[in-house]
């Protein structure tokens, strides 16, 4: 889901606008109150205004949506670091060259 969309091309929250199903939209649905989850029912396949969008960050960073999502991502970006460290690669440039990618998605998230 694309929460924030700063650095690309897409809109933020596109993938609710076009009502898809990610990571974050079914957190609201396992996780969330009835009331964010209809508030997110109401979002998805509209074309978003510029208050809605920020209601709806809110209610993503509310629920606990957006935490357990850096959370995961976090964890995701240790465990691609341990695999690095402690897989033979033929040329030490590799390994610097995937190291440098990881940091660049913790840098991102």
């Amino acid at each position: 889901l694309d929460l924030a969309a700063t650095e690309t091309d897409k809109r933020p929250f596109s993938d609710v606008q076009e009502g898809q199903q990610t990571f974050f939209s079914d957190w609201i649905w396992e996780h969330g109150s009835a009331e964010q989850q209809e508030q997110l029912r109401a979002a998805r396949g509209k074309n978003l205004e510029t208050d809605e969008i920020a209601a709806l960050q809110k209610m993503f960073e509310e629920s606990g949506a957006t935490l357990a999502g850096r959370e995961i991502l976090a964890e995701k970006l240790a465990t691609a670091r341990e695999i690095l460290a402690s897989t033979p690669l033929p040329v030490e440039k590799f390994r610097r060259d995937l190291e440098e990618l990881v940091d660049l998605f913790e840098i991102k998230s």
